[in-house]
């Protein structure tokens, strides 16, 4: 199995990347350590059709205008019909998951990493690592986590504002800056 795992990982193969994009690592091992277990994990589950574009909707409420967000219901709405589009597709992902290890893990890679310009650690890493800190009690360690999630936050807020109006200026053609 570490053969096999080093040899995908040396070529690329089974990962859709482009060729022009991965070159060949030599040696490149992974320590059997970390992934033992791999074959014994359950498969990343499909979530159900209906959750999916809940928490589409959910997301979206404090991003667009209560019209924007009406319509955009109405047309979840046809997508989630009987017989629609959105079934189909569900089933062909339900499909993909039943034929691959990993139904999600080959998108992830291609959108979040190689077709994406943007910063990978502020716009596609999860986690966030905080300096180690001493406290008193637990009130001052929750507290102070609070002030730091909420500092990482309003970057992330604004980053996500500063992307909207960089889109907002290309669709109108550079108008905020004058029409430059």
């Amino acid at each position: 199995h570490k053969q096999k795992v080093s040899r995908v990982f040396q070529s690329g193969v089974g990962m859709g990347l482009p060729s022009r994009l991965v070159r060949p690592v030599v040696g490149l091992q992974l320590s059997i350590r970390s992934i033992a277990h791999q074959e014994g994990l359950p498969k990343m589950p499909v979530p159900p059709l209906r959750q999916t574009c809940e928490r589409y909707l959910a997301m979206l409420e404090p991003l667009v205008s209560e019209e924007e967000l009406e319509h955009t219901r109405a047309l979840v709405d046809e997508f989630l019909r009987s017989g629609g589009v959105g079934e189909r597709l569900q089933r062909g992902l339900e499909r993909r998951a039943r034929k691959t290890e990993n139904w999600l893990s080959e998108w992830w890679m291609q959108s979040a990493y190689l077709d994406s310009r943007m910063p990978v650690a502020v716009y596609t890493s999860p986690g966030v690592v905080l300096p180690p800190m001493h406290f008193q009690d637990r009130q001052g360690q929750m507290r102070q986590r609070g002030i730091e999630e909420r500092r990482m936050e309003v970057i992330r807020q604004r980053g996500i504002e500063e992307r909207r109006m960089e889109e907002i200026g290309q669709r109108n053609g550079g108008e905020e800056n004058g029409g430059d």
